[in-house]
């Protein structure tokens, strides 16, 4: 349920951008995560002796690079289900925040700066 009035925030914006641009920095932040070892984190977490909690084999890129360290999936199914996975998050966060009715939404492309981003919010 919606807070009560006397009780919302006065100010909670979300930034909003078009979804084909953030789809493509999703795909481009995992690629940037795995040249930065996301692969050899999983590794690491597997030859921990106490194990890794099932809560934390769930999480987006470690549940993917399991099942291939695993041998379940070739290593590009594994990547291309981590930009699946992280791209329905971002949907399912973007209709998070279309809900909540104590949040605007600031529509914002590519070419916007930080500048006029803040001008409209504080227009």
């Amino acid at each position: 349920p919606p807070l009560p009035e006397e009780d919302r925030p006065l100010h909670v914006y979300w930034l909003s951008p078009p979804r084909d641009w953030l789809y493509d920095r999703i795909n481009r932040r995992v690629d940037q995560m795995l040249e930065e070892g996301l692969l050899e984190e999983v590794r690491r977490l597997i030859a921990l002796r106490q194990g890794i909690g099932q809560t934390a084999r769930q999480a987006l890129g470690y549940k993917e690079l399991f099942d291939y360290l695993e041998g379940k999936v070739p290593y590009e199914t594994a990547v291309d289900a981590i930009r699946t996975r992280t791209r329905q998050f971002a949907k399912r966060q973007h209709t998070w925040y279309r809900n909540l009715i104590e949040c605007r939404e600031v529509p914002i492309t590519s070419d916007d700066s930080v500048e006029s981003i803040l001008t409209r919010i504080l227009s």
